[in-house]
């Protein structure tokens, strides 16, 4: 395997974690661009074109991956830019390879669908085996623990207006509105013991 082809491989392993669209795009094509070093020489008109997009948004995404730190930029007056792909941070980034699910989450996927299934009657969500494991691990990532999660789920699954965010959202809407699901939750739990 060639350097530019490690390049491209690592930008594709670890930069998606963290990048999308125009700014992923501009990685790897900076990461096709680079010598064995890391860097490449290219005029943002040049960039803009091989990304499809207005050299507008080619700046835009340049901002947004040298803020990120996986990309610096030495400006040439009357020359090419250098762009240096930050190899060393870029490495740090989550691997898309690292986003298997344990095994505690997809059992606990799979009781949540039991649930859904026997005690509502309910549809279950086509993406089940594969959308709810992955999502559930953010939340094992985050320090949450089965017997912390079982009865805020539970909770979710069976109150009005959370069961119909997840039936809506699914799985991405339970991790994006966890921390608010968790606090109805808590409020719900005090007012039952008072």
């Amino acid at each position: 395997m060639s350097d530019k082809e490690n390049l491209t491989v690592l930008v594709w392993e670890h930069a998606p974690s963290r990048f999308s669209g125009t700014d992923l795009n501009l990685l790897l094509k900076l990461a096709g661009l680079s010598a064995r070093e890391g860097f490449a020489f290219a005029g943002v008109e040049r960039l803009a074109v091989m990304c499809g997009v207005k050299p507008r948004a080619l700046r835009y995404a340049l901002r947004t991956l040298v803020k990120g730190k996986a990309l610096k930029v030495q400006n040439r007056k009357g020359q090419s830019n250098k762009y240096f792909l930050n190899v060393e941070e870029l490495k740090k980034l989550p691997s898309i390879h690292g986003a298997e699910p344990t095994e505690e989450a997809v059992k606990l996927a799979f009781d949540l669908e039991e649930g859904w299934r026997v005690h509502l009657n309910a549809v279950i969500p086509a993406d089940w085996r594969t959308t709810w494991p992955v999502e559930l691990q953010k939340l094992f990532d985050a320090g949450h623990t089965d017997a912390q999660l079982r009865p805020i789920l539970k909770f979710a699954r069976l109150h009005e207006w959370w069961s119909e965010e997840l039936r809506k959202n699914g799985a991405h809407g339970l991790v994006r509105n966890f921390t608010a699901i968790f606090e109805h939750y808590t409020k719900a739990q005090q007012k039952a013991a008072a």
